[in-house]
């Protein structure tokens, strides 16, 4: 295999937990190895868990490995404290890729096109932008309560193996608060607990719980295509399309942003 570097990232695929298989995550990572213009030949593996790509960073560092690259979602790590042990790491710019990929208007552009130009795109962009907007509203709130949670090692407040159990199927893309107030009793908290860091409305698509977002508008999204008579896709297409129309713009925030990362490429 005529590699110069392998990239190890998060993710696995749906049914298979075949490294080789082209993951959402390897996807985003190749997009922004892509974006680098760097002249070296690169593999990609999903390695599945956070904890295993430590490791691997950890062994690159303590013997100086320059052919590996460990690719890593941020997480809390930066609200929280935590660091990677190697400076052969890239880390999401957001909580992980699907918060880097669904912030700012990638989201609105991919329904737009869904939709199709006309009057009813406009008014439908508007309904989206405000319920958007109402739900990033109560998303800040309990993405606090997750941080805080997280902070003193108790159970998340979104459930990391159901992120779409948070989500009311019924009032998309609004979350269930009484469940989610449910599981904060059962963390022990009638009040929620100290704050340990804010989060405003504005920064929350960057520092919520990736998958929760991510499911929540897919689910919006396919909610609207039926509004529209418009055939549905799958999660892993849906996020594909987002993934490459976050990279369309090669100076924006999320590119440069990997480019500031790109001697761990190198």
């Amino acid at each position: 295999m005529n590699t110069d570097i392998t990239v190890y990232c998060e993710g696995k695929s749906e049914g298979s937990a075949d490294p080789e298989q082209t993951t959402l995550d390897v996807y985003y990572w190749r997009k922004v190895v892509g974006g680098l213009g760097l002249s070296k030949r690169y593999h990609f593996k999903s390695v599945g868990s956070k904890s295993t790509l430590r490791e691997i960073a950890q062994v690159a560092e303590n013997e100086s490995i320059s052919t590996v690259t460990v690719c890593y979602d941020r997480d809390y790590d930066h609200q929280l404290g935590k660091a990677f042990p190697s400076h052969r790491t890239a880390s999401t710019r957001g909580y992980s890729w699907e918060n880097d990929v669904l912030s700012g208007n990638v989201f609105l552009d991919v329904v737009a096109d869904i939709i199709g130009p006309g009057a009813s795109q406009a008014e439908s962009l508007l309904q989206v932008g405000i319920e958007l907007q109402r739900t990033r509203r109560t998303l800040a709130k309990w993405t606090e309560i997750d941080i805080s949670l997280q902070k003193v090692q108790k159970p998340s407040i979104f459930d990391r193996k159901n992120p779409s159990g948070a989500l009311d199927h019924q009032n998309l893309p609004h979350l269930r608060e009484n469940a989610l107030r449910a599981r904060l009793i059962s963390c022990g908290y009638v009040r929620r607990p100290r704050r340990v860091c804010e989060v405003s409305e504005d920064a929350v698509t960057d520092v919520c719980f990736g998958k929760l977002i991510a499911r929540s508008l897919y689910h919006y999204a396919m909610k609207i295509c039926n509004n529209f008579a418009i055939a549905k896709v799958t999660y892993d297409y849906f996020m594909r399309q987002i993934i490459a129309a976050a990279f369309r713009d090669p100076q924006s925030a999320l590119v440069n942003y990997h480019k500031g990362q790109s001697a761990a490429f190198s």
